[in-house]
């Protein structure tokens, strides 16, 4: 049996025979090796010997041995390449060896994050790495999921088999407005009014022009008439400038309405050379307090 005498501790090197006769009485701390078996490590704590393994032994902050019981907060400072072994989730019932570190995943910046589950219009904000897959169907009609991928060099577009949905925006100034198509619009609904009705302000996002459609179906008689206006609203005073005044009209029917640059002449009833601004409105006014019943829509033009 070799004894070496270290920071006032023993450090024994025995064989197997001499591992039942290690002494007693000793400092704390020594310790002894089976060097036959290579399997044998043994430390003394003052009283008695206690036969450990000869693995790599992990003490907590408190200098206690972690084994497999939980409870146990352990900071490691581990090479690059070191395979960690242990449990990848809590409902695994055999060790496995862990190859990679996992990220905080409810959490991106400090803001949490909504996992999403599926519906449709939900969200989610997820980092990725560069060489990320991506895997999610196409419309709800797939039946298997598609791989998505960042293009590469030399590949064609019909690699990367998914369906992109790309809606235009226009900047406003401040923000972003979504690009409207020809969409029809009501600014007043058919009902009976005895004094000059205005409409809501009306927004403009993208079109070049409008038609509206000045729709008269009941009148009071008499010498009574209403009169269709188009004003535009400066952005700065909010004040309403007159752009277009139509004729006086004091029997019912159905009057068509041209706003549009460059627009030709003898459409409708009415027609101004002139591009439709962003912020508008409508007016019907009345000469009197008859009752006329009336309705104004009509569809933008891009």
């Amino acid at each position: 049996m070799a004894i070496i005498k270290e920071n006032n501790v023993y450090r024994y090197i025995c064989d197997t025979a001499d591992v039942a006769s290690l002494p007693t009485g000793v400092p704390a701390g020594s310790t002894a090796i089976d060097r036959q078996t290579s399997k044998k490590y043994i430390t003394y704590d003052g009283t008695n010997w206690t036969l450990l393994d000869n693995r790599s032994r992990l003490v907590d902050s408190g200098g206690t041995e972690v084994t497999e019981s939980t409870g146990h907060s352990v900071n490691v400072n581990a090479l690059a390449g070191t395979a960690i072994i242990g449990k990848v989730g809590i409902d695994q019932t055999t060790p496995g060896t862990t190859d990679r570190v996992t990220a905080n995943v409810d959490k991106v910046g400090g803001t949490a994050i909504t996992p999403l589950t599926g519906t449709e219009g939900g969200s989610s904000t997820v980092q990725l790495p560069v060489t990320a897959l991506l895997h999610g169907k196409t419309g709800a009609n797939t039946s298997s999921p598609i791989t998505v991928k960042s293009p590469a060099a030399g590949v064609t577009c019909d690699a990367y088999p998914i369906e992109a949905t790309v809606w235009p925006m226009l900047f406003n100034g401040a923000t972003y407005d979504q690009k409207v198509n020809n969409a029809p619009i009501t600014l007043l609904a058919s009902a009976a009014r005895t004094a000059t009705t205005t409409s809501p302000d009306q927004t403009n996002y993208n079109a070049r022009g409008v038609m509206l459609v000045f729709d008269v179906t009941a009148v009071p008689g008499g010498e009574e008439t209403v009169m269709f206006k188009l004003y535009s609203k400066d952005a700065l005073s909010g004040k309403y400038n007159i752009l277009f005044s139509g004729s006086a009209l004091s029997t019912t029917g159905t009057r068509v309405y041209f706003f549009y640059p460059s627009i030709m002449s003898g459409l409708g009833d009415g027609q101004q050379d002139m591009p439709l601004p962003r912020s508008w409105r409508i007016a019907i006014s009345h000469s009197a307090s008859g009752s006329f019943t009336y309705s104004v829509a009509g569809c933008y033009l891009l």
